[in-house]
């Protein structure tokens, strides 16, 4: 189903979720830092001395996962010990994921983590769904966005274009080949799918 009239499909062969993938270490000479399109919005303290970047995309089981079972944890530990702040970029893999960001910034910056969340706890709902739009419809309504705008956030080819921008930028100068993706202080991070993983590089020896 088209979205947009130019909605991004991407090749389920080029991209999976990120947990298949090994994930080596890398030095990234600012590039991360500079997110195209999108500006980074922080979970805790701008003041933080560690930053975590993630590439989420909604419709990755993986994504989904982390954000519910180990978000949680890390933002109890170090977010709001002022030790961590966290920015989850969206990375867009299928229409699907366009249509979610687009309608979670429709929603506005304030509520834009709610409504992100509201379609990550339909997750398994919307993936296995024929007709995807109707599905999504309701969600939307859920959080306030009445029919009109809901069919206006998924107009917003302004937004498309920096959703796009900044996917090409993780693929083609970070190597990102799957969701979700962690930086940890400039440096790839391998993520086992529990918060042992950030506990090793955020609790000192």
């Amino acid at each position: 189903m088209k979205f947009v009239p130019t909605a991004v499909v991407i090749s389920a062969l080029l991209l999976s979720d990120g947990a298949a993938f090994a994930a080596p270490t890398a030095t990234l000479n600012g590039v991360l830092m500079q997110p195209a399109g999108i500006e980074d919005t922080f979970i805790g303290s701008k003041q933080a001395p560690a930053t975590l970047i993630v590439y989420s995309s909604p419709t990755c089981g993986h994504c989904v996962d982390f954000e519910k079972k180990v978000l949680p944890d890390l933002e109890r530990k170090y977010v709001q010990t002022g030790k961590l702040k966290i920015s989850i970029r969206p990375f867009v893999r299928n229409v699907v994921d366009a249509a979610i960001f687009l309608i979670a910034e429709q929603a506005g910056q304030e509520r834009y983590r709610k409504t992100l969340a509201a379609f990550t706890d339909r997750y398994e709902e919307i993936v296995a769904a024929t007709e995807h739009k109707g599905v999504m419809s309701e969600i939307a309504a859920s959080q306030g966005i009445d029919q009109p705008h809901f069919e206006q956030a998924l107009k917003n080819e302004a937004h498309l274009r920096k959703l796009e921008n900044l996917r090409d930028q993780a693929m083609q100068q970070l190597e990102i080949r799957g969701t979700p993706t962690f930086f940890l202080n400039g440096e790839r991070l391998a993520y086992d799918g529990t918060v042992a993983s950030f506990d090793k590089a955020l609790t000192p020896n």
